[in-house]
Order: structure tokens, then sequence, then C-alpha cells
């Protein structure tokens, strides 16, 4: 019994180690960005030693893939706790959302998703995009088990493409070409365009107006830009 206390008392310990260390990251990001981020610092401002950090983590890509998990899931339950009528409202309140965070933390968002080609930290941004796919894919999953969408066996394509399209907007959002507003408007056209080729009737004439509505934002916010 005394065993089995000590061993529940060490994972404890060694949890809160790795969730200091993986704080530490996403605090550093926000003030250094990606590049500057390095291991040292990280264990200096989570108070852990270089030995101990390597004991929990193989490398500073192993860390970034948790800060990029920790911030998918935060998005996930924002997302779940919107008032959404149904999944295909709750796949346009999932863009809202994503540029409510952007709008209020630039500086981490823009910190993790820019960085140069071939870098040591590819590892870490190589996984990046799985689980974001993975996220549209269940959206519209559930949106088809709703019969709001008649995918057929292209649940995996769809998915790919809202990614691709999300990403696309969102490259330039964090280049400076766009605002986040903007990019909520892009990025929901552009999904509603891709949607309503597997829309059912119902959904299809939502879909219609929708793309109505914001092809008269995206005028107005053209015209101002």
């Amino acid at each position: 019994m005394t065993t089995g206390l000590a061993t529940s008392q060490r994972e404890t310990a060694k949890a809160g180690r790795r969730d200091r260390i993986v704080s530490a990251a996403y605090e550093l990001l926000r003030e250094v960005g990606v590049e500057e981020t390095s291991v040292k610092l990280i264990a200096d401002r989570a108070q852990v030693s270089r030995s101990t950090l390597f004991n929990l983590f193989a490398n500073k890509a192993a860390i970034l893939a948790q800060v990029f998990d920790r911030d998918l899931g935060q998005f996930e339950a924002l997302v779940a706790a919107e008032p959404s009528a149904d999944a295909l409202e709750r796949l346009f309140d999932a863009i809202r959302v994503a540029a409510r965070l952007y709008i209020a933390d630039p500086g981490f968002y823009r910190a993790i998703m820019w960085r140069g080609r071939g870098g040591p930290d590819d590892e870490a941004y190589a996984a990046l995009g799985n689980p974001r796919q993975a996220f549209w894919r269940r959206m519209i999953e559930t949106a088809e088990a709703e019969g709001l969408l008649v995918l057929e066996a292209n649940a995996e394509a769809v998915s790919v493409l809202l990614a691709t399209l999300f990403m696309g907007v969102l490259s330039d959002w964090i280049s400076g070409v766009i605002s986040a507003e903007q990019l909520r408007l892009e990025a929901s056209y552009g999904f509603a365009v891709v949607l309503s080729a597997y829309a059912t009737p119902s959904a299809g004439a939502r879909l219609k107006a929708l793309l109505s509505g914001l092809q008269a934002q995206l005028q107005g916010v053209r015209r101002r830009g």
C-alpha cells in the first residue's frame, strides 16, 4: 500500500512538472516567439532543470506539440459551449470562436502558426494540422448524422478541403494581409460554398442565404480596406 501511494505521489509530481513546462512554453511563445523560445528558457521559466525537462519531453518539438494540443482542447471546449442550434450552425460558430481568439491574443496565435521551413521545430508543426482536420471531420460527420449534409464517402475529402481552406485564410491573417474579422467572413464564405455541394435541400437554402449575407459583408469590408 505504501509503495502504491509513493508511486501515485511521484506520478502526480511528474504531471505537475509537465504542466508547468507546457505553461511556461505558452507564456514564452507570447513573449518572444517560437524561434527564441529555447529549451533553456522553458526550463528556467518552469523552474525545472534541463535534465528534468528532457526526462519528461524528448525535445522542444514535443513540448510545442503539447502546447498545440492544449490550445485545440480549449478551442473545442469553447465551440461546444456555443448555443448552436445544430451541427451546421456549429461549423460557422467554430470559425467565429477562432476569430475571437485571434483578436484576443494575436501575438500567441501568430507565434504558434508562423515559422520558417526546415526549422528544428518542424516535427511539431508536421502534426499540427492532423488534429484540426479531425476536428472539422467530426463536425461535418455530425452534420451528416443530423440530416443536414449528404457526404456518402466524401467525409475525409471534405474535411481536408475545409482544413486547407481555413489554413489558407489563416495564413493571410498571420501575414497581416487581412483582419481577424475578414478571416471570419472569408473562411465562412468558403465553408458555405464547399458545404453547399453536399447540403440537403433545407440546409442548402440556409447556406444560400448565408452566402448572400456574407458576400454583402465582404464587399463592405473590402471597400473600407
